[in-house]
């Protein structure tokens, strides 16, 4: 029998003075140690935001967002056993924010302009929604 689960992926950013800054961040090896956001499983109990705060608040400490961009545009694909949707979500923190708490589980991170943030990402549906949350927020800024 086909499963059906629903994750979360969560691309932190500020803003200050116009200028947007992306988190991104590698995990220990496991399946893949690319670049990519703060993702992971939304329990039956959460809604979409919920997930997202908490997901970011498990892997770099952080507890509220100023902002949450929702993207409304979930992927959906399929393994032999399991079919994932996955929701994509924009959090705003503050400029400069300091991160005191991050996951063991992380290997690495650092804040980017959006162009290296892009280029970094290896996948192809963390590019996709990463362009189309800064194409959201700029033109948002522009207006």
């Amino acid at each position: 029998m086909l499963s059906l689960s629903h994750r979360v992926k969560v691309f932190v950013y500020s803003q200050c003075a116009g200028e947007l800054q992306y988190l991104i961040l590698k995990h220990q090896p496991k399946h893949e140690t690319v670049w990519g956001p703060i993702e992971g499983p939304i329990h039956p109990s959460e809604n979409l935001e919920l997930a997202a705060c908490r997901r970011v608040r498990d892997e770099i400490g952080l507890e509220r967002p100023v902002a949450l961009v929702d993207l409304r545009k979930p992927e959906r694909w399929s393994l032999p056993e399991e079919s994932i949707v996955e929701w994509v979500l924009g959090y705003r923190t503050e400029p400069g924010v300091e991160l005191r708490r991050i996951a063991s589980a992380v290997s690495e991170f650092r804040w980017n302009e959006f162009e290296p943030a892009f280029h970094a990402m290896e996948l192809p549906g963390d590019r996709d929604a990463i362009l189309r949350l800064h194409l959201l927020l700029t033109t948002q800024t522009l207006e």
